[in-house]
């Protein structure tokens, strides 16, 4: 996108406007508020399960500032439609439309 010449604002909007395209939304860290969600829309019964778990990744203080510098940098758009979601969630949304 950014070789058609849209700027990060317009990229993160876009990318917002495009989340009211699904069915629901929900976060990662609510992933079992998103699962019972999931469930009551469809009237399924779900379970969540974790599997092929990554080994323990190292805390961030375990990292310089320029490396975290320059992952927040190359993520920033990430960062950005994140923060949005997660301050207008606090359950997953669930668009009123046939999936």
């Amino acid at each position: 996108m950014r070789a058609e010449g849209k700027t990060e604002s317009e990229i993160v909007k876009l990318a917002l406007a495009n989340l009211s395209t699904f069915a629901i939304v929900g976060l990662q860290e609510r992933l079992d508020v998103f699962a019972d969600a999931v469930a009551k829309k469809y009237s399924v019964s779900l379970s969540v399960k974790k599997v092929n778990v990554a080994a323990p990744r190292p805390k961030t203080k375990e990292f310089d500032t320029a490396t975290i510098d320059a992952i927040r940098a190359w993520s920033s758009m990430d960062i950005e439609v994140y923060e949005q979601v997660s301050k207008q969630l606090s359950e997953p949304v669930v668009y009123q439309k046939s999936a």
